[in-house]
């Protein structure tokens, strides 16, 4: 149903003047620069990004922390989608994409769709509901952005910590799990890109 909104119907989400792919490796490259230090596997990650862009899809209300922990569920089903902070206009594969990025298995590495399901029924679903034809590998390019996205927000948390901006000891952790994204970069494009 996030996708089916009428993107007029939420104008503080302002469109961006550049289609939404690139908008989000534009937005990634600053908070690259802005680190100020290397990481190579990153880099890689946005090069490859960039030299195969997706094909464009209309802009939809996308949610941008698209995740299980996010979902707020009973037993009747989905009851709430929590945490907008991130909301956007951009392409329905962003979110689509986000549960499968790794750090959101948590352990359940076989199952692919936030460590609880797999890609295809819940794609097949949400064609069903939206008309679209999206396919799991029309996702991958999300995919590899997604864990980009994540290490380079990882490396941020941790800094913020290193700096002493927030002592905690959850964002000293964080700048672990950078590593792992930029592992899960460069797994991905080796094995798939």
């Amino acid at each position: 149903k996030i996708h089916a909104l009428p993107p007029l119907e939420v104008p503080f989400l302002r469109p961006s003047t550049l289609p939404p792919w690139r908008a989000a490796l534009e937005e990634a490259y600053r908070d690259l620069d802005a680190l100020g230090e290397p990481h190579p596997a990153l880099e890689w990650g946005l090069r490859w990004l960039l030299d195969h862009p997706p094909g464009e899809l209309p802009p939809v209300v996308v949610h941008g922390d698209f995740r299980i922990g996010n979902l707020l569920v009973d037993g009747e089903g989905l009851v709430a989608v929590l945490d907008w902070e991130f909301a956007h206009l951009g392409d329905p594969r962003e979110d689509l994409a986000w549960p499968l990025v790794r750090a959101w298995r948590f352990g359940e590495d076989g199952k692919r769709l936030g460590g609880v399901g797999e890609v295809g029924p819940f794609l097949e679903r949400y064609n069903a509901l939206t008309g679209r034809g999206i396919t799991e590998g029309e996702l991958f390019w999300w995919e590899v952005l997604g864990n980009v996205r994540w290490g380079l927000g990882a490396l941020k948390q941790a800094r913020r910590h290193l700096r002493g901006e927030e002592r905690s000891v959850e964002l000293a952790v964080l700048g672990r799990l950078a590593a792992e994204k930029e592992y899960e970069v460069l797994y991905l494009l080796e094995t798939h890109g």
